[in-house]
């Protein structure tokens, strides 16, 4: 199945990837005067086929691109190895903030475990956009593991070295 595109930046300023998310639009909000942004909420994945120039606005051509593999032993096993980390990374960031996470609320199949740990991950968009571009539920998670090894290493870190307001790292020395 092929659709056509239309996006709301100029061609000149829209970043473009091979990978997107359709969307329900939310907001519309004038940051320009040559153009505006929409806030939408992600619906399916697409492949971007072929981009068109001959609008004042960007347009193309897509096709669904849907998540390979999401019932696959592969990815169930991916996903339980995904959740003690992603729960590690909630409880400190929870802990932080005086808030509480309740992994029991946290989904437990594949895809939307997936979808939710990308959304929840306090990474560039570019890094995101690069999750967005794996073919595989297992692929997927198992990248997101490796985030959040990373970034929990990365908040534990910062939380223990937290210097208090008063003190200064300058030294007469």
């Amino acid at each position: 199945m092929h659709d056509d595109i239309g996006l709301l930046q100029t061609p000149q300023r829209a970043q473009r990837h091979e990978i997107g998310r359709t969307g329900t639009g939310t907001h519309k909000r004038n940051v320009t005067t040559r153009g505006s942004i929409e806030a939408a909420v992600g619906q399916q994945r697409f492949r971007i086929l072929s981009l068109h120039m001959d609008q004042p606005y960007l347009t193309g051509s897509i096709e669904e691109f849907p998540l390979a593999g999401v019932q696959d032993r592969q990815a169930r096993r991916a996903a339980r190895a995904l959740l003690p980390w992603l729960q590690r990374y909630l409880d400190l960031l929870g802990n932080k903030s005086e808030a509480k996470f309740d992994i029991s609320q946290i989904p437990r199949d594949p895809a939307s475990l997936a979808y939710l740990a990308a959304i929840m991950a306090q990474i560039p968009m570019l890094e995101k956009q690069h999750l967005l571009s794996i073919a595989t539920a297992a692929e997927l998670l198992e990248g997101e593991r490796a985030i959040y090894r990373r970034e929990t290493a990365l908040v534990r870190a910062m939380l223990t070295t937290e210097h208090p307001a008063n003190s200064s790292s300058f030294s007469p020395n």
